[in-house]
């Protein structure tokens, strides 16, 4: 198993554990992110499944058999909110139709609220390091 400050690759630890220090201090944030149990009080009926835990489009490569996805090392435990996180609206509500034609839940809105807030904390707290990177 190896986890990093930002994420865990193992699907024994769900992507809550490995948010951002700043995310998990924070008050509002802390019970929803901090643990399973947590995230269950606050979004009930909101079940965690394996997810690709880092799915901009970029990582679904387009092949003559059809779409493949890639770059499986943050794959865990979470909602499904968190694999849509800031794909915007026009994502979420061809999601929320797919979902409805397959009879599975529609995307919380609550939610993605949540998941686009702590995505939003890692891309902040990676380009806070970013001076500290060596240049070529």
């Amino acid at each position: 198993m190896t986890c990093s400050p930002w994420s865990c690759t193992s699907l024994r630890h769900p992507w809550w554990s490995g948010c951002p220090p700043s995310c998990r201090r924070t008050p509002t944030s802390e019970p929803v992110v901090r643990s399973r149990a947590g995230f269950e009080a606050a979004f009930p009926g909101i079940d965690v499944q394996p997810i690709h835990g880092d799915a901009p489009a970029v990582n679904i490569v387009a092949t003559s058999d059809g779409e493949l996805c890639s770059d499986f090392e943050l794959a865990t435990l979470g909602p499904v909110e968190w694999d849509l996180a800031a794909l915007g609206p026009d994502c979420a509500a061809a999601y929320n139709s797919a979902a409805q034609g397959r009879g599975m839940r529609p995307l919380g809105e609550r939610v993605l609220r949540v998941v686009d807030a702590v995505g939003m904390s890692r891309a902040v707290a990676c380009l806070a390091l970013a001076p500290q990177l060596p240049c070529s």
